[in-house]
């Protein structure tokens, strides 16, 4: 059998407010076995994101780890001394923040904040900005060798995310927690930075925590799912028996929510039936063979 990569047991979080102590996350228990991609999926305030900054002690200045343990290839995280977890974030324990904008500092090109990465860690060899450039293509940032030097402002809300996924592989981590790591982004843009994800933690065969809001995109993306509710994990299995049978009413709740889960169409045909069949409607506009190009900056 094989042993899991990272395995929580009765994990408890408590933050200290005005009002008291409050416990946000009430003994959860999980395993990520090598190379699976857990999601852990929950409305606002169920405890996700508190979970995973917990992972790799994160936690705000108020909030700390009252209970249970958090076991990463058989070293106890709860209680390591911060040395030994600053030589583990980053180089262990990747993370892709959510929000590009808060998470890259505006004043430091692109190309500095990667390499800062790859200092702290001694990785990316005698030649680190060649490595960056490297990364930045890796994750699909196209014309790198120039784009090395623009500050995040300069690059589209898709590409900063491709960044902090670049900064998170750097030093090609065994666990990769993501952190709601396409929320800001459309639809589309979505997909491809997250296929670029899966291709990458694939081929370096690492094991991927997915936090999300969107139970679609769990099921989609992830081996197993955990479903958060209200600080505790109300239910947890593979990704399709989360999908066709779940068991809380909380579950439940979230599949009938789930636009994409629909089969029936929304969309009525002039005599009153459901779409899907029949001829397509003309369109108002086509375009065909669209491009627009922009001149980097630097560049004559």
């Amino acid at each position: 059998m094989t042993e899991p990569l990272l395995k929580v047991d009765d994990l408890r979080v408590a933050f200290s407010t005005a009002r008291g102590e409050f416990e946000a996350v009430k003994g959860v228990s999980f395993e990520v076995l090598p190379g699976e991609t857990l999601a852990i999926v929950g409305e606002s305030g169920s405890g996700k994101s508190t979970i995973a900054a917990s992972l790799n002690r994160l936690l705000a200045s108020n909030g700390r780890i009252s209970g249970g343990s958090v076991r990463f290839d058989g070293a106890e995280i709860t209680t390591m001394a911060e040395r030994d977890l600053n030589s583990l974030r980053g180089a262990q324990i990747g993370l892709v923040p959510q929000d590009p904008m808060s998470n890259l500092n505006p004043m430091h090109r692109i190309g500095d904040q990667i390499l800062e990465v790859l200092r702290a860690h001694g990785a990316g060899g005698e030649n680190k900005r060649q490595r960056v450039v490297e990364l930045l293509e890796m994750v699909g940032i196209p014309d790198a060798e120039q784009r090395i030097d623009q500050y995040p402002h300069e690059f589209s809300g898709g590409m900063r995310q491709r960044v902090l996924i670049a900064m998170g592989l750097a030093c090609q981590p065994r666990l990769l927690i993501a952190d709601e790591p396409t929320s800001a982004l459309d639809v589309t843009v979505q997909r491809r930075v997250l296929d670029r994800l899966d291709a990458l933690t694939e081929e370096l065969g690492a094991s991927v925590i997915l936090i999300t809001h969107d139970l679609p995109l769990a099921v989609e993306r992830a081996d197993r799912v955990l479903v958060m509710y209200r600080g505790e994990v109300v239910e947890q299995g593979a990704a399709k028996q989360i999908l066709e049978q779940p068991k809380h009413e909380y579950t439940k709740r979230l599949v009938e929510a789930a636009p994409s889960f629909m089969t029936t169409s929304l969309v009525q045909k002039p005599d009153g039936s459901a779409g899907g069949g029949g001829a397509d409607p003309e369109p108002f506009a086509r375009v065909t063979g669209l491009g627009k190009s922009y001149r980097i900056r630097g560049q004559a």
